[in-house]
């Protein structure tokens, strides 16, 4: 048996039926199968995810955790299998390209997730965190906050399955060696 957490991330992961469905849960199902493990799938949210796996009440946890340094000394982390870059849902018409567009702004993302550091440093920007991806789209829909940073295929999901959604999917100018140097975050 392998127990593994997830998020409700579709398009990556989800449980139907008490399965694992979605792009990572293909890939784990695929490994769990050659090795003869049955799947066991636990629910939660995202920080649920890393905790469920460093207090051991499940082996693995999969969809959408980002390596970052800090996570790195928590945990084994395994070489991605895919890489997305960041994305931003931005709410109606408005154009965002640089993170000075940023400045000022109410910015959403999930609790916990790698985006969290980098809006905390956008001199003037309001961190809005919510737990889960939902959250992210009501408040952007509805203008509460100018973007939400989640991943691209995210965004994507969430658009064709919610035409009303008021957003489009952006992606930043990335910034030079020198603005890192400055601002790693």
């Amino acid at each position: 048996v392998i127990r593994v957490a997830v998020q409700p991330y579709a398009p990556y992961t989800s449980v139907e039926a008490g399965k694992l469905t979605g792009l990572d849960s293909d890939i784990l199902n695929a490994a769990a199968e050659n090795l003869g493990l049955e799947v066991q799938p636990q629910l939660t949210d995202f920080n649920g995810m890393l905790g469920g796996v460093q207090s051991r009440r499940v082996d693995v946890a999969i969809g959408g955790i980002a390596w970052s340094a800090d996570r790195q000394k928590e945990g084994l982390f395994t070489d991605p299998a895919y890489y997305s870059p960041p994305a931003m849902a931005v709410h109606g018409s408005e154009t965002y390209s640089t993170i000075a567009d940023l400045e000022g702004k109410d910015l959403g993302t999930v609790t916990g997730y790698v985006w969290v550091k980098a809006i905390q440093a956008i001199p003037g920007a309001e961190l809005h965190a919510y737990p889960d991806a939902n959250g992210v789209f009501n408040d952007l829909s509805s203008g509460r906050i100018q973007a939400g940073f989640l991943d691209p295929l995210i965004i994507i999901d969430a658009k064709a399955k919610r035409p009303d959604f008021d957003f489009t999917t952006q992606y930043l100018t990335p910034p030079t060696a020198d603005q890192i140097k400055a601002v790693p975050a």
